[in-house]
């Protein structure tokens, strides 16, 4: 969002995933990534947010020319959201049932690995067990983002032999 203030002065505003902005912070962040990890700990789901003050003559605003890279640049982390979203009735008792009958049961998200194992707890697909010894019953492969096409063939690759080796008897 691009904000002109009462001055004239611009501004633009950016949200997202902390992974996503941290790469375009101009100054030392790592006080973001503590409270996300904070709030990942209690699998709370995040969004960031960034600013900066732009110069209008150094800005091309022909939106059809304007490129990410020119705004989403040198920010200065503003504020971080941190929300529960809550799990909808009887979810853990429709898990303990499927597993009770013998039911595999996953969970894919895109929730940052902590957030989901916090949120695989809190809806019984893994256990408390589980967490503190790693039983092979109930597995956890994050993957790592990646933007080559070649890249995420190789990590769907990598991920269905994790698979496999986790679920050999």
């Amino acid at each position: 969002m691009v904000v002109r203030d009462t001055s004239g002065q611009m501004y633009v505003f950016v949200k997202g995933a902390d992974s996503s902005l941290k790469r375009w912070f101009s100054s030392d962040a790592t006080w973001v990534d503590e409270e996300v990890e904070r709030f990942a700990e209690e699998g709370l789901r995040t969004l960031v947010f960034g600013y900066k003050q732009v110069d209008e003559a150094n800005i091309r605003w022909d939106l059809e020319q304007l490129k990410d890279t020119d705004v989403e640049c040198d920010l200065i982390p503003l504020g971080i959201t941190a929300v529960e979203d809550l799990l909808q009735e009887r979810v853990r008792e429709c898990i303990t049932d499927f597993k009770a009958a013998g039911i595999n049961v996953w969970m894919l998200t895109g929730d940052k690995g902590l957030t989901a194992k916090m949120i695989g707890i809190q809806c019984g697909l893994i256990s408390h067990e589980a967490m503190k010894h790693g039983s092979k019953t109930e597995v956890l492969i994050e993957l790592q983002p990646v933007t080559d096409a070649e890249l995420i063939l190789k990590e769907i690759s990598d991920t269905k032999t994790k698979i496999k080796d986790y679920t050999k008897f």
